[in-house]
């Protein structure tokens, strides 16, 4: 008993101590810029929830083709377009975080048939919409991986998925509706007969005059209330789901985007803010119930009491030797606090005395043994704060709610929230920093630490003009400032340069009559009002200078890899020159005008050339005056680099200044792409040439070369014809009318035949009957060759 009260003593102290704390200031401390507030609890926990997101993304979604139509009926299709982008990843997401929806639906259908309906009709429509649910999530996630080309689908089988997925859903949303009005039957069933109920206690109670108590009546007809909402919430939302569904049910729908986004969007928005209140309705209470928590402590531990009389142990638990609280009996006869007994089983399931097996549903409480104890008389538990009240433990509990003082509360003040004893609460309510006030002069309530500031802005407060020095409240003051006869004020000219600064009483009577500005308003409204046009073109045109830029940037890049690969051809050339060939220079040509042809295609209609190719070669062609190839590199180089330089330069300059800028830039690439064209057509004109030139060079070696080999066959021939005579002398003349006779044109050499010999060296004999016949049927010798 004494260790409890120091305890007391110990925590009322801590009570009554302030709390100290001493923070260093860091520039680290990010956190205290930003205040505390609900809000953003509220967010936070409804967004960490995975329904919470979907439904955030889910408006985003459907809004965000409201907006789409908006851009494009203004005209503004580049943005149009980017915001449509956003909807394919959006609908991805979220089909991911409902991928395993069938494992909520299974615990929902266990539910359904698990727990008694309010009707009939309500457990059969629920059974069919579970099996559409059951059918419309499968197809839903494969038409979804087969769009997206995980599973081999083809595209109108995944089409025709998606059809029946979507014809599921509407037959879920038109069950919704039936289901929706067996609910209102319900819910006005119900109601009658509470509002029947409670006209049958008042009338009981006019009868007895005694009052009735409604609590129970009102919490119900409040559960009521949140039903009837629930039940027009879905019809809102099923009502914008109807015409999605029929229109993604149908091959062909001429439904527009805006409707979609329309309709969507409200039963987006109707989702959201009802999984919004329920979310904030859960934190709130468990806010609420966190600050009790902490903020109230709990009454008093019955085992810590101190009692008047001294203990009597045959009123004691046998457990924590205490008199009895909840006493409760074993079968076994012994008797023990509850929680006692309770806690002593889940060690050991056996009675703490005689060790007899106890079942824990067959304790019975001893009503009589707890009359008694509950009568004993006990201190107050704060006793050694100062309260000396004495009751029977039964009534100490009331005492504490409601009379003892030195019990610990919290701050009334909701952004205060202190913890004190209750005997403290009054006094500090007075001085409470957070406590509002209401102001004297404008009657607005503010926190009493900020009455001071709010002083220095109260409207109703007396301020002092400094000019004229008149006072009236500062509402009033703020109006007075700006016709006030004695503030000093600029010349209404000064814009345009007038220097004039004065009273505002002598501004019309005195100086716009002498001021030289006010001669020529109209010449300065009139140039204002151009230089405001000026301005806003100046905006338009870097608008379009921004946007045209990365194309400059583009052609300046293909340009200067033109000028590279017409660089490595030349050089190419000239190493091709100096070996004497003129076959890699010709490649090197049909590679480079195979790369022109692919860029050429690459540009399209934007970048195309102002000169073709044909026309090129005929100005090439025509004129005796082409420049070196790599000089008109040199040159085409350096204009790009100070071209690029100059639209760095003055790209912040004025509008006209940049205008003129992207069409000289335009200009000059123009210019520099006809130059490269001209100048690959002379290098293809002056490959062509070398190449015929070597050509025929070539052709003339290989006819001599022909030639000689020729003349080298025939001698060879004359030798072997000769050697062959010396050893083997001819046979005389055949006889007249025989096949060898006959006049014998053979050639000049008059070989008309011989016997047959045998080849020098012992070979095989050659035949010399017959003419000598020649190798080739033209006579001339001429071998082809074969390629």
């Amino acid at each position: 008993m004494v260790a409890a009260s120091k305890q007391d003593v110990d925590s009322a102290e801590d009570v009554h101590k302030p709390v100290l704390r001493k923070d260093s200031p860091s520039i680290l401390a990010l956190g205290k810029l930003f205040p505390q507030n609900k809000t953003l609890d509220h967010t936070v926990r409804f967004l960490s929830q995975v329904r919470g997101t979907d439904k955030t993304l889910m408006v985003v979604q459907y809004i965000s083709k409201i907006f789409v139509w908006y851009f494009l009926k203004r005209g503004r299709d580049s943005t149009a377009q980017r915001i449509k982008n956003l909807s394919g990843p959006i609908s991805d997401f979220r089909i991911l975080l409902r991928y395993y929806g069938l494992l909520p639906l299974i615990q929902w259908m266990q539910y359904v048939d698990n727990t008694p309906s309010p009707s009939p009709l309500l457990l059969t429509i629920d059974r069919i919409q579970n099996i559409c649910n059951l059918i419309y999530y499968p197809l839903e996630h494969i038409y979804w991986l087969g769009a997206h080309e995980v599973i081999p689908i083809s595209m109108e089988k995944t089409n025709k998925i998606a059809i029946w997925s979507c014809r599921f859903w509407a037959a879920y949303v038109v069950l919704q509706f039936v289901h929706l009005a067996e609910e209102y039957r319900l819910y006005k069933t119900r109601r009658e007969a509470i509002v029947a109920q409670i006209k049958a206690a008042d009338t009981k109670a006019k009868e007895t005059g005694e009052p009735v108590d409604k609590t129970e009546y009102k919490k119900e007809l409040a559960a009521l209330k949140a039903e009837k909402k629930g039940i027009v919430i879905n019809t809102v939302i099923n009502t914008g789901y109807l015409p999605l569904t029929v229109h993604w049910s149908l091959e062909k729908s001429s439904f527009p985007d805006v409707g979609v986004g329309l309709f969507g969007g409200v039963a987006a928005l109707a989702q959201f803010y009802s999984m919004a209140s329920d979310s904030i309705k859960n934190s709130t209470s468990n806010h609420d119930r966190k600050d009790r928590d902490v903020g109230e402590e709990p009454l008093y531990d019955p085992r810590s009491l101190q009692y008047l009389e001294p203990t009597q142990t045959s009123l004691q638990c046998s457990v924590c030797c205490e008199y009895f609280t909840e006493p409760v009996s074993a079968p076994c006869g012994h008797t023990f606090c509850r929680n006692c007994i309770v806690q002593a089983l889940e060690v050991r399931s056996g009675c703490p005395l005689c060790r007899t097996t106890i079942d824990p549903s067959s304790l019975y409480e001893v009503i009589a043994l707890s009359r008694i104890c509950d009568e004993l008389p006990v201190y107050c538990p704060h006793k050694a704060l100062g309260c000396n009240h004495t009751c029977q433990r039964i009534q100490i509990g009331q005492h504490l709610k409601d009379d003892c003082v030195y019990i610990g509360t919290l701050c009334r003040v909701e952004e205060c929230r202190k913890k004190l004893l209750k005997k403290d609460l009054s006094e500090h309510m007075e001085s409470c920093p957070y406590k509002r006030v209401d102001c004297l002069m404008c009657n607005t309530k503010v926190q009493k630490s900020q009455l001071s500031e709010h002083h220095k802005t109260c409207p109703a407060e007396s301020v002092t003009c400094p000019h004229c020095e008149t006072t009236r409240t500062r509402l009033r003051h703020m109006e007075h400032i700006k016709e006030c006869p004695r503030q000093i004020i600029p010349c209404s000219l000064s814009e345009f340069g007038c220097p004039w600064t004065g009273p505002r009483l002598e501004l019309e009577a005195t100086h716009i009559p002498q001021c030289p500005y006010e001669a020529i308003r109209g010449f300065l409204e009139i140039s204002k009002t151009k230089m405001e046009a000026l301005e806003q073109e100046n905006k338009q045109l870097r608008g379009m200078f921004h946007d045209i830029r990365p194309q400059v940037q583009q052609l300046r890049d293909q340009v200067g890899e033109l000028a590279e690969s017409v660089q490595l051809i030349t050089q190419q050339e000239q190493q091709q020159a100096a070996n004497g060939g003129g076959a890699g220079a010709y490649g090197g040509a049909i590679g480079m005008y195979g790369y022109m042809d692919n860029m050429y295609q690459h540009q399209g209609s934007q970048h195309q050339p102002m000169v073709s190719r044909n026309d090129s070669y005929d100005m090439v062609l025509a004129g005796d005056g082409i420049v070196d190839n790599e000089n008109e590199m040199r040159i085409m180089n350096r204009n790009n680099s100070l071209g690029a330089e100059s639209m760095v330069s003055n790209s912040g300059g004025v509008a006209v200044d940049a205008h003129e800028l992207l069409i000289s830039e335009n200009e000059r690439i123009k210019s520099e792409i006809e130059t490269l064209t001209a100048g690959l057509a002379s290098l293809e004109s002056k490959q062509n040439m070398a190449i015929m030139t070597e050509s025929m060079r070539m052709q003339e070696e290989v006819q001599s070369l022909r030639a000689v080999c020729h003349g080298l066959r025939m001698q060879m021939h004359y030798l072997l014809l000769e050697q062959q005579n010396r050893h083997h002398p001819p046979p005389g003349p055949p006889p007249p009318g025989s096949p060898a006779g006959g006049n014998n044109k053979s050639g000049g050499n008059g070989g008309a035949g011989g016997p047959v010999g045998s080849a020098p060296g012992g070979g095989r004999p050659l035949s010399t009957s017959g003419p000598l016949r020649p190798r080739f049927a033209d006579g001339l010798g001429r071998q082809e060759t074969k390629l």
